[in-house]
């Protein structure tokens, strides 16, 4: 019997069911008939509810977030990211922001607080 876990991983949008998780459950439901048992895992779900909605939307849904991804990505291939050197990144991309921004610093810093220590308002 082969046990299967699809998960619908964090930043996924949680207004609405994943469409991909359903179709690779209903092909393996008919390649392995019998054979599996399937769970569906929604750790968007979970995380949103971890962070907070706002916080999370914030997270997966603006611009600002989007391009900090990038802005840590494009770094991180260039460089080996020591700690001190993600603490500058996030403090460059939240500081002077808007007001939520803001409230998503204070929630991620509540949830991390060793992030705190680069940050200044």
């Amino acid at each position: 019997m082969y046990k299967i876990c699809l998960v619908n991983m964090p930043f996924a949008n949680v207004a609405a069911p994943s469409i991909a998780l359903t179709q690779i459950r209903s092909v393996v439901q008919s390649q392995f008939h019998g054979k599996s048992q399937r769970r569906s895992h929604y750790l968007n779900c979970d995380f949103a509810e971890y962070m907070g909605m706002e916080c999370y939307d914030y997270i997966s849904n603006s611009m600002d977030a989007l391009y900090a991804g990038l802005e840590i990505g494009s770094f991180g291939a260039r460089h080996s990211l020591s700690c001190r050197t993600t603490h500058k990144i996030f403090a460059a991309i939240f500081l002077g922001k808007d007001r939520r921004a803001q409230q998503v610093k204070d929630v991620v810093t509540q949830k991390r607080p060793s992030l705190a220590l680069s940050w200044t308002s």
